[in-house]
């Protein structure tokens, strides 16, 4: 029991790092059946990352919707923090003093 619930952490950690590094455009539907191909896990596996994913607002979810990328990931919002968001270099841009 051990070993199924470490596959299943791995599982987690991989599949939270491809949502939350961008490999997914925003609003993207998350295909159970790639990723378990891709993670190279079953798809019991798989469903139940993707339910704890969205437990912690990590992907969209909803009745009959499947699952989702998230709207903005953590790389555009650590974009956002760190002050290198888009509209900053925009010419419409209000200059800073």
């Amino acid at each position: 029991m051990a070993e199924d619930e470490s596959i299943g952490e791995r599982v987690y950690q991989l599949v939270k790092d491809w949502v939350t590094s961008g490999r997914f455009a925003p609003g993207e539907r998350l295909h159970p059946p790639r990723l378990k191909e891709d993670a190279n896990t079953s798809l019991t596996t798989i469903y139940n990352v993707l339910r704890r994913l969205a437990i912690e607002r990590l992907v969209d979810t909803g009745p009959h919707e499947g699952f989702h990328a998230p709207a903005v990931n953590e790389a555009q919002l650590r974009g956002v923090f760190a002050g290198r968001a888009p509209w900053r270099s925009s010419p419409f841009a209000t200059p800073r003093p």
